[in-house]
């Protein structure tokens, strides 16, 4: 009888799981219809069009909420081009199916918040997902210098992968005298992708650095970094030393906690609480990092006040804290594992 109840149990647990999934690509399918059927795109779908439509008419770029790149502005400039309608359903499209094909095909990513959130505002951090996932994939070969080289496109979500690149290949550089083939590959797409544009416009990276993008405390996921601002709002030196202190602490802790080793998991997600620059959206960045069932169903859980927000209130600024929390809990459950895994290894 015990064994007939949790069989019952289970399947009905699945039943629920596969409920949940339909109506959440209902969901989208819904808003996928409503924004082709009115042309009310996602929120800032509109601000990017219109500096691609500025590029192609050979007019100012960087001026009030334009802070991407050139070669990002290119395709901003490429996708205004199109057919209205094609245009809407490619730029809020893709990112969705690039985080179901980053997930195989697996529905859950549909349930997690910042990917809807993503949608919603018709956002831009859809190269930075799928190059995190190649390097985080390929990390250990050539093939990871295509996802760092992507990440150029959206560069400040791409720091501390940068970073970390930066030190194995010095590492590599100091032990073996030699280059690895994915610092090669990076820096050549890196060049394919940015020096053609030089021939555009010959000074767009001090017309681009001009436009300095401010932190906005609205957007803003990064646990310790909102958190200091909203101590320390008017920034400044003060603000950046109690960061770069304690991201320090932080990542020293995390180091401690996971064994006196600082893995590329760890590491990535202890960056999303430390980057200033990541907003909520852009935690689409951590899909490819959710590896794991049990670190999956950690992000949809403490993702669901996120939802809330976007149901009821998507437009008060400090509401939006609640997206804070998200990686937090997902780094807490990952040091577990990792510590239970240490454990297990020593028995």
């Amino acid at each position: 009888m015990a064994s007939a109840r949790q069989w019952d149990m289970k399947r009905l647990a699945g039943y629920g799981m596969l409920l949940l999934y339909v109506s959440a690509a209902l969901l989208y399918l819904a808003y996928f219809a409503f924004i082709l059927s009115t042309g009310q795109t996602g929120i800032d779908y509109d601000t990017f069009m219109r500096i691609g439509d500025r590029f192609r008419a050979d007019e100012p770029i960087w001026t009030e909420n334009s802070y991407y790149p050139l070669p990002y502005v290119i395709i901003f400039g490429w996708f205004s081009a199109l057919p209205v309608p094609v245009s809407i359903l490619l730029w809020h499209l893709v990112p969705v199916l690039a985080a179901l094909w980053i997930a195989r095909g697996r529905p859950w990513p549909l349930l997690f918040a910042p990917l809807f959130a993503h949608l919603v505002g018709g956002q831009t951090a859809v190269f930075a997902m799928v190059g995190l996932h190649v390097y985080y994939r390929y990390h250990q070969d050539w093939r990871g210098g295509i996802g760092l080289a992507l990440l150029l496109l959206k560069p400040q979500l791409g720091l501390f992968v940068l970073l970390w690149a930066g030190i194995e290949w010095l590492r590599e550089l100091v032990a073996r005298r030699r280059i690895t083939p994915q610092a090669l590959v990076f820096a050549a797409l890196g060049l394919l992708l940015i020096a053609p544009t030089f021939l555009i416009i010959p000074d767009w990276v001090s017309q681009w650095l001009s436009q300095a993008r401010p932190l906005f405390i609205r957007a803003m996921a990064a646990f310790i970094p909102r958190s200091i601002l909203l101590l320390v709002p008017e920034g400044g030196a003060v603000y950046w030393g109690l960061l770069a202190l304690l991201g320090g602490l932080l990542l020293g802790l995390v180091w401690w906690l996971a064994g006196r080793r600082l893995s590329l998991d760890h590491y990535l997600l202890t960056s999303f609480i430390i980057n200033p620059f990541v907003h909520d959206y852009d935690l689409i960045q951590l899909i490819p990092l959710l590896h794991q069932p049990s670190l999956q169903r950690t992000a949809i859980v403490a993702s669901i006040p996120t939802w809330l927000v976007i149901a009821l209130a998507y437009g008060v600024d400090s509401a939006w804290f609640v997206v804070t929390l998200i990686v937090p809990c997902v780094l807490a459950v990952s040091l577990v594992q990792a510590r239970k895994g240490s454990a297990a290894t020593m028995d």
